[in-house]
């Protein structure tokens, strides 16, 4: 049924696409293309987030026995006898039961990790890395190919 389903939602928009801007077929193809890549990423990025969530929920049990084991370890203590500010911060920033705590501590986790990777490919494109050449070379052929 969900086959049949997208295989006509699918006819029904590429028609409507080539119906409505006629001569420009090769320019929907093109972008169609792009759009429809960007679609299945952000499916596989929910899916993988899906099942990252299912297994993490299937094991809350034994991730809680090894927190609490972690936090049995002498040298765990030692540093909450030390910093009893410090680790209620942990606490309060790791607890799923505070007030949006553990969702905004993995929301700012995946921002440092995701701003880290741009600001790296940024400096790939500024500084000239090799492997921006290679890019660089397709967007060529792309153009060549497009004025052939």
């Amino acid at each position: 049924m969900y086959n049949a389903a997208g295989g006509i939602l699918w006819a029904v928009c590429f028609t409507v696409l080539g119906y409505t801007f006629g001569q420009s077929w090769q320019l929907i193809e093109k972008w169609s293309g792009r759009a429809g890549v960007f679609v299945l990423f952000m499916v596989a990025v929910t899916a993988g987030f899906g099942y990252l969530y299912r297994r993490l929920n299937a094991r809350r049990e034994d991730i809680s026995a090894w927190f609490e084991g972690l936090a049995s370890e002498p040298f765990v203590r030692k540093f909450q006898h030390r910093h009893p500010v410090a680790v209620e911060f942990i606490v309060q920033r790791l607890s799923p039961r505070s007030y949006l705590g553990l969702h905004l501590t993995v929301g700012l986790s995946v921002s440092v990790v995701f701003f880290r990777i741009f600001g790296g490919i940024t400096e790939d494109i500024f500084t000239g890395d090799p492997f921006v050449a290679v890019d660089q070379w397709v967007l060529l052929v792309e153009h060549l190919c497009d004025r052939a």
